[in-house]
């Protein structure tokens, strides 16, 4: 029935510009230009130290793209995506059910709407419909849905923004991956997607509806159905660059449908509504302000919760400091998510999580990204000019609701994070695969007092009791400091040559506390700092080299917590010729538990790309 709906829907969206809109006239010809991406990428890992774990994979894809014009207001972009992972674990669909994955898609223009059905990739807002996205810069990892660019303009780019959530992505980057990766900014869903960013007195909405991800393996079957509208008053002098929307969205399942399709009989039904207002205005020069106030609410057949959370972001821009004329940032982000709010598809880490699983653990991890049932506030500064960019983030959260004797924290060094490449991983726990003696025997030389798994797209997550089991409110505190310098003129070069150093600092306290520097009283901190060259060597050529380490401590753990975490890479980045290119990483990753020796492991890692673009 579905397949049926999409397939009749997306021949409506095809045929109807044919018939409707005819060629008058005196208008321009009608043009139908073709493009395809062909390529693969394997990976292969080998740990050592706890046992011996080897793990590769492969996989192919082609997409082919058809963009044409049928009218001076009316075109249209039909894509179509074949990957045939040998494994889900490196595959951007994993969890899909899916061994031969055919996506298509159908893009129709028509004056200023938008239409699209199929595969979609799709936002809203923060605390509706969006996925999680890290500042944490990852100039070394290799994007695996980053679309074309010349090497020499992309490493330029990539100086400049540093981080995927700054790239800005048009129309056409849609399909291809974009500056960046959609991947990493949007959540994916099948159905059809349609959008007017120019209706009358500055009006704008977009729609979504279809099956959420993940729904053919889960058997589920959830539908997922979203929207915005708002009003830009940019035409309104009183009210100019000033804006306000509306996001609304819905996931839900029908005990019908699951049955009739052939679903597990036990999934247990459940709807999930978020609506949020947003605003953002820039009447004051030099001062910017945004702020999403949402609510939600989740019902299942043995739970109900609704909640709220607000997100708030004010910039201020310095013209000039110190007599340097340039434009300094300074943004404050207040962020307040209360414990039932719940969003299945938002960009708040385990906020689906605790939907069912009612239990509250304190969270480390990824201090850019929003977390259930935390309070934050946080300064974040940027500045300098065409050679030197520098950037420095301190910030604090505390818990609403108590949490237990559970810290969890991801691996920085050998971790996929929340949008980095999808191959830093070691044991596999649940990522695709099953369990091994290996991360068994690092939970149990540990006593019971912690364990690593990989969880989804979170990266190698470990999480450790802490020796106080009483629940209480915690407290975090955080640095981060991140420089990229361009070294070519320093070194009077006539080709590229960039420097990028990043340092992270976090710290988990029982009471309030500012410093994210580690005492013995503190529950766990964690410490990151990496260090990646790129250089071009010749025209087509760039090669990159990565040098990383990691810190854990904690005296409140029986045992102890002494981590060291080393790493060091290289990569070669080469462009065969204009639109053929092929990339390559490996990487070099070492544990050392200065505590539990029989904890010490270390892994080989390798993935190879090749790209063609027609």
């Amino acid at each position: 029935m579905t397949q049926r709906l999409l397939m009749g829907c997306f021949l409506f969206f095809f045929f109807l510009p044919i018939f409707c809109f005819g060629q008058e006239p005196g208008k321009p010809e009608e043009q139908t230009t073709l493009s395809a991406v062909l390529g693969m990428r394997g990976q292969a890992t080998h740990s050592a130290g706890l046992g011996s774990v080897y793990h590769s994979a492969l996989e192919q894809f082609l997409t082919l793209n058809m963009l044409g014009t049928l009218g001076p207001e009316f075109d249209f972009t039909f894509s179509f995506t074949l990957i045939n992972p040998g494994d889900e674990s490196i595959s951007p669909y994993y969890q899909s059910g899916r061994r031969l994955l055919d996506n298509l898609v159908m893009d129709t223009r028509f004056q200023k709407w938008l239409g699209r059905i199929g595969f979609l990739w799709g936002d809203l807002s923060s605390l509706t419909f969006e996925a999680p996205n890290s500042k944490r810069p990852l100039l070394f990892d290799r994007d695996l849905n980053a679309g074309e660019e010349k090497l020499p303009d992309f490493y330029k780019r990539l100086f400049k923004e540093g981080f995927l959530n700054e790239a800005q992505l048009n129309p056409m980057e849609y399909f291809s991956g974009g500056r960046g990766g959609y991947y990493w900014l949007y959540r994916p869903l099948m159905g059809v997607h349609v959008e007017n960013n120019d209706l009358p007195w500055g009006g704008y909405f977009k729609i979504y509806s279809g099956k959420a991800e993940g729904y053919f393996s889960k058997q589920k079957f959830l539908s997922e159905q979203g929207g915005r509208i708002g009003l830009n008053f940019d035409k309104a002098q009183w009210l100019e660059k000033t804006k306000v929307e509306v996001n609304a969205y819905n996931q839900s399942n029908d005990r019908g449908e699951v049955l009739g399709l052939g679903g597990d009989p036990a999934s247990a039904l459940q709807n999930n509504t978020v609506v949020s207002t947003l605003l953002g205005s820039q009447l004051i020069p030099n001062w910017k302000f945004e702020g999403e106030l949402g609510r939600s609410f989740f019902n299942s057949e043995t739970q109900g919760y609704e909640d709220w959370a607000l997100n708030l972001e004010n910039t201020f821009f310095l013209e000039k400091i110190f007599a340097w004329d340039f434009r300094l940032p300074v943004s404050v982000t207040y962020r307040k998510i209360n414990p039932d709010f719940i969003g299945q598809q938002n960009s708040i880490i385990d906020s689906a999580i605790y939907a069912s699983k009612r239990v509250y653990q304190s969270s480390l991890g990824d201090s850019s990204l929003l977390y259930n049932n935390e309070e934050t506030w946080q300064m974040d500064a940027k500045f300098g000019g065409e050679q030197t960019l520098l950037r420095l983030i301190y910030g604090g959260r505390h818990q609403i609701h108590d949490t237990g004797n559970q810290v969890a924290s991801t691996h920085f060094l050998d971790s996929i994070h929340n949008n980095g490449a999808a191959w830093w991983h070691i044991f596999f726990t649940n990522y695709g695969q099953t369990s091994n003696p290996a991360a068994q025997a690092y939970s149990s030389n540990a006593q019971g007092s912690r364990k690593i798994e990989t969880m989804y797209y979170r990266g190698n997550t470990e999480t450790i009791t802490l020796k106080n089991p009483i629940p209480s409110r915690k407290y975090l505190s955080f640095l981060n400091f991140e420089i990229r310098q361009n070294l070519q003129p320093w070194f009077d070069l006539s080709n590229l040559f960039f420097l990028q150093l990043y340092s992270d600092f976090q710290n988990l306290h029982e009471q309030v506390e500012g410093s994210p520097f580690f005492k013995s009283s503190d529950l766990l901190f964690q410490s990151y700092a990496q260090a990646v060259l790129v250089y071009q060597l010749t025209q087509p050529v760039f090669v990159s080299a990565e040098y990383g380490l990691e810190t854990w401590l904690s005296d409140q753990v029986e045992p102890g917590v002494r981590y060291l975490d080393k790493s060091y890479g290289a990569g070669v980045d080469l462009m065969l010729d204009d639109r053929t290119y092929v990339f390559f990483r490996w990487k070099h990753y070492q544990h050392t538990d200065q505590v539990i020796l029989d904890n010490n492991f270390g892994a080989e890692q390798f993935y190879l790309e090749f790209k063609n673009y027609f």
